[in-house]
């Protein structure tokens, strides 16, 4: 079930691959003007689309070349427009290469016919260029990595739409004197493939439905559906955020604790061209019948939003059924994030046939599912009626049946930082080169049972970016303690530097996750990083830990059915490593500042990634530098660009040597932590934290939470208190951390008001 085609929003033209709409041919023969569809994620219906090396023949590629933030385009990069005349995309020129016309005319799709094309005419088909000689490159298979898209090998790739640039020497087919590609290649017969590939213009990859792409054969299927119940999207504010809350069946509650559920899939019908985006989260408690599958106003938002343009609340019900006294607040009560979606997030959550997201458990009941809509009422239409649907699909699986368990892998969320809302941070008008720096340490609570690196290292699955109109380019990089330093050493080294650029002297940058200097709000699709990780990354930065190939020999012994899991390289994110995230903003169309926060016109700035475990292994990334600044000139370095705040160039909050975890030693006692427990059960969930002052914890236990707190207005991460105790004493109860959230929150709409 796809998301209907979104529209309302006009962007700079920031292309990776187009769909070409019209083409007006002006008086000279290689003028070319294009109305298009801009969808850098068209990149990922290519095989090896991602990955063509920035050869520095091509097009945009040398060193005179540069872009907002992509120093690195040159030394690590891809060709980031891979059907464009130039490598950097339709930031610089929506012209097309012989490749790129030919993928427009074959309806952006990777068919027999396409593959077997030489377009750029230098001898070499175009799946030779891509990795897939023998034209057998499935995307629905790239998705759940299954044995059709097993991962490419690693391949000289070179670029398909120029001439200048062919395979290396490197590129030896096992039959080099046969006179056919496909004899070269010794490729399977053409009548060993599906029915649907046996013409050359027919789609190798084929139509499926989210529900056939993700689910084993004979895989238990059960759904969740959430409307948004023919919601009429307020008219008087541009923004309006509207909640819809579902309680859960009492058997699908009991089922997802005592056995495993796990998320497979999240697919959306889009109904209206103002949902903006919208976020689902689970919830520990149940809402009042009256309200169940109701949708409302979230009053705590369109506070805050009046607040902010000056004016007051006339009409006391802020929903269709429900009046502020008796809301369920779902951002304090719901606080277990399971997936967003945003244009292009289509499906926006997806797993691999061996993995999943992890749907309730003991440590972490669910009793209703809420999704909170973020519309954008543009033109102020008013009478506008949304039905949009959000389904959840998952699968149960009995741990007592190992032969069942065709999932033994779960997938986790690892935010690197999340920035919706901040009184501290404002973007400049009538600036180019606007950028928010994060920089956070991974922290691995591991269960290390038989593999000693699961308790100090994840397997990287995924990459997300979120941000809103004048957001236009995305980073992540991964920076590593020189002379390979122990997990322990690097937090060492994070608490004993003087500031932020002696800390990250002592560390290299090994490797990007992923850059998209070319980023566009209305394509905010997820990067798959594993799929071809042994092509995008360097062999010394991914692998396989013991415990997860364990848990797949065990899948392929119990479970021998089709499709046997791939044992897949990963790229390895390691306790103590240092992620440094960019997010870069044009706003020279603005004549005013641009807030951080929860409108339309404001701005965000979201960098997360997912990993996946076989020992319930958890991460989070502790806060070190937040740090707002604008480029100028040729100063275009992301890799140094921390450097800037020590000189007071910018908005900068540094959190370096806050949290005792950092030293190897913690604020909170573990009465401080029974405190926490006692406080917040003695008081209602909303209401624990306000009895949380310096006479009912330990002065440094209080100072840290306070710290916490303050620097997760900047930095966007207010859940992670365990960074003020030790993991050992166990984590707090849900009802602490709503409680705690709530306390966030509160200091927030105070700030903003």
């Amino acid at each position: 079930m796809a998301a209907r085609a979104r529209a309302g929003h006009l962007l700079l033209p920031l292309l990776v691959l187009i769909n070409v709409q019209q083409i007006l041919l002006f008086s000279s023969p290689t003028a070319v003007v294009l109305v298009v569809d801009a969808l850098p994620s068209f990149a990922s219906r290519i095989p090896g689309g991602h990955h063509v090396p920035c050869h520095h023949t091509l097009p945009g590629c040398n060193s005179s070349s540069s872009t907002l933030l992509s120093t690195l385009d040159s030394n690590y990069g891809y060709c980031q427009g891979l059907g464009h005349a130039d490598c950097r995309g339709g930031m610089h020129t929506v012209q097309l290469n012989a490749f790129g016309a030919a993928f427009a005319a074959a309806a952006r799709t990777w068919t027999r016919e396409l593959c077997e094309q030489d377009s750029d005419g230098d001898g070499f088909t175009n799946g030779e260029e891509l990795g897939d000689p023998c034209c057998m490159w499935n995307a629905n298979d790239a998705v759940t990595g299954d044995g059709g898209a097993m991962p490419l090998p690693p391949w000289p790739r070179s670029h398909p739409g120029f001439a200048s640039n062919v395979p290396g020497v490197e590129l030896k087919p096992p039959n080099s004197r046969a006179t056919t590609v496909r004899e070269r290649w010794a490729c399977p017969p053409v009548d060993s493939f599906d029915d649907d590939v046996l013409t050359t213009s027919a789609a190798i990859t084929t139509t499926k439905s989210v529900e056939d792409v993700h689910f084993n054969p004979g895989e238990t299927r059960r759904r969740i559906v959430i409307s948004m119940g023919n919601v009429t999207v307020p008219c008087d504010l541009r923004t309006t955020y509207v909640d819809v809350t579902v309680n859960l069946p009492d058997d699908v509650m009991v089922e997802c604790a005592e056995k495993k559920c796990l998320i497979v899939a999240g697919e959306t019908v889009v109904d209206s061209p103002r949902l903006h985006h919208f976020v689902v989260r689970s919830c520990p408690v149940a809402i009042a019948p009256n309200q169940n599958a109701v949708p409302v106003v979230d009053p705590f938002v369109r506070s805050m939003i009046l607040k902010a343009e000056g004016r007051n609340e006339t009409n006391t019900t802020t929903g269709n059924n429900s009046s502020k006294d008796d809301q369920f607040n779902t951002n304090a009560l719901c606080d277990g994030y399971l997936g967003a979606w945003a244009p292009g997030a289509d499906p926006f959550i997806t797993s691999r046939r061996d993995s999943g997201f992890r749907l309730g458990g003991d440590d972490r009941p669910i009793r209703a599912i809420t999704v909170q809509a973020h519309y954008d009422n543009f033109d102020k239409k008013c009478g506008t009626i949304d039905d949009s649907v959000v389904i959840i699909h998952y699968t149960v699986i009995d741990d007592n049946l190992s032969a069942t368990n065709l999932r033994p892998l779960e997938e986790v969320d690892l935010p690197f930082t999340r920035i919706s809302v901040s009184p501290t941070l404002t973007l400049p008008p009538n600036e180019d080169g606007v950028f928010i720096s994060t920089l956070c340490q991974i922290r691995v609570h591991g269960n290390a049972s038989d593999d000693d690196a699961a308790a100090t290292t994840v397997e990287l699955e995924r990459a997300w970016f979120h941000g809103h109109l004048v957001a236009n380019a995305m980073y992540a990089r991964i920076y590593r303690k020189k002379n390979d330093a122990t997990a322990a050493e690097a937090a060492r080294a994070a608490a004993e530097a003087e500031n932020i650029t002696a800390l990250m002297n002592a560390h290299e940058l090994v490797t990007p996750i992923v850059d998209m200097p070319a980023w566009w709000f209305d394509d905010q699709a997820m990067t798959d990083i594993a799929w071809d990780a042994a092509n995008r990354y360097r062999d010394s930065l991914t692998g396989m830990l013991s415990s997860t190939r364990a848990a797949l020999d065990e899948r392929r012994k119990t479970a021998p059915t089709e499709p046997l899991p791939s044992y897949r390289q990963r790229l390895l994110l390691r306790d103590g490593d240092i992620v440094h995230s960019v997010c870069a903003f044009n706003t020279s169309t603005r004549d005013e500042p641009t807030t951080i926060g929860v409108q339309t016109i404001d701005e965000m700035c979201w960098s997360t990634a997912t990993f996946v475990t076989a020992v319930d292994a958890r991460a989070h990334c502790a806060p070190l530098q937040v740090y707002l600044g604008v480029l100028g000139g040729d100063d275009n370095d992301v890799d140094r660009i921390w450097e800037r705040a020590e000189h007071g160039v910018g908005d900068v909050t540094n959190t370096l040597g806050r949290f005792r975890n950092d030293k190897g030693e913690y604020e909170c006692t573990l009465a401080d932590v029974g405190a926490i427990r006692s406080i917040a059960a003695s008081l209602g969930e909303e209401d624990s934290s306000k009895a949380m002052t310096n006479s009912s914890l330990s002065r440094t236990c209080w100072e840290c939470l306070s710290d916490l707190v303050s620097a997760s207005e900047a930095s966007g991460i207010p859940q992670k208190f365990a960074n003020c105790f030790h993991p050992g004493v166990g984590q707090v109860d849900s009802a602490t951390r709503r409680g705690m959230r709530a306390y966030v929150l509160k200091k927030l709409l105070e700030e903003s008001a």
